[in-house]
């Protein structure tokens, strides 16, 4: 069973760290959190953060851009959707199993 049959039909909350791995492609966490990302892309799996980790997201993003140039990407970004009242399993406790 992988992460997204964990996940279920979501919606799933997202926290800093997915961010920072798909954004810098991280070696081991990019293939774990990809999927995620694919899957809210596609709008088979809803997706809530904050607000908080979209400036801490955006701070290392802006500190990354100063060094180097990012890889321009063929997938539009995900969608915004509005939140249900269905409570979110977070990424980051699946991450850590």
């Amino acid at each position: 069973m992988g992460l997204i049959d964990d996940l279920g039909s979501g919606p799933v909350a997202l926290d800093t760290p997915p961010f920072i791995y798909f954004i810098e492609e991280h070696p081991r966490y990019l293939p774990i959190v990809q999927p995620v990302f694919a899957a809210m892309t596609a709008g088979t799996l809803a997706g809530v953060t904050s607000g908080l980790t979209l400036l801490e997201t955006l701070r290392e993003v802006v500190a990354s851009a100063s060094t180097r140039s990012p890889a321009p990407s063929s997938e539009p970004p995900p969608s915004c959707v509005p939140h249900t009242t269905s409570k979110p399993r977070m990424l980051s406790s699946l991450l850590r199993r």
